[in-house]
């Protein structure tokens, strides 16, 4: 009786406790030897948990899976602004790049935590990968001193005051 309580209680912790009870007493009802009882227990367990021991793991990795591709991306445009003089301190794009970058990860990992746990005809994960990409696309700076392009039509103007006719003439001349 008290590997049964014990038992109810484990599989109780991953799932719902009517659940645990009907799971636990059609095990009792077997004939199965103490280690066959505890290898399906612990099987059982597993079998609720194995999404999440994958999922989380993953879900950290996001951060290289965006990081990676972004930080490649960024790093000679950073070093452009730097070679014409661009404080990149008070620049606000280079920041408003930085949170909406951070922002995307965070939403990544919601993405690849719902992929695992749910599939990828859920409506969350679905979301979240929309999401995901929109933000990490915005994200992306299409030059050192000038937003994306999703950007530049979503911010007014005063937000990027290093705009001016002259630096952008020398930066098209530059990528050209």
């Amino acid at each position: 009786m008290d590997k049964l309580r014990t038992s109810e209680w484990l599989v109780a912790r991953v799932t719902s406790t009517e659940r645990a009870e009907e799971i636990i007493g059609d095990l009792a009802e077997q004939n199965l030897t103490v280690a066959h009882y505890w290898v399906a227990v612990l099987r059982i367990c597993l079998a609720f948990t194995w999404r999440w021991i994958v999922g989380v793991p993953a879900a950290m990795l996001s951060f290289l899976m965006l990081g990676v591709p972004y930080f490649q991306i960024l790093k000679p445009q950073v070093e452009l602004a730097v070679s014409h003089g661009h404080d990149l301190e008070h620049d606000r794009i280079i920041k408003l790049s930085l949170y909406l970058f951070l922002s995307s990860v965070a939403l990544a990992s919601i993405m690849v935590l719902s992929l695992t746990r749910y599939g990828r005809r859920s409506v969350v994960t679905r979301l979240a990968a929309v999401l995901t990409f929109t933000v990490f696309g915005s994200a992306l700076p299409s030059a050192p001193i000038r937003p994306s392009p999703v950007l530049r039509y979503s911010l007014p103007l005063h937000c990027y005051p290093s705009l001016r006719v002259g630096a952008i003439a020398d930066l098209h001349v530059l990528s050209s």
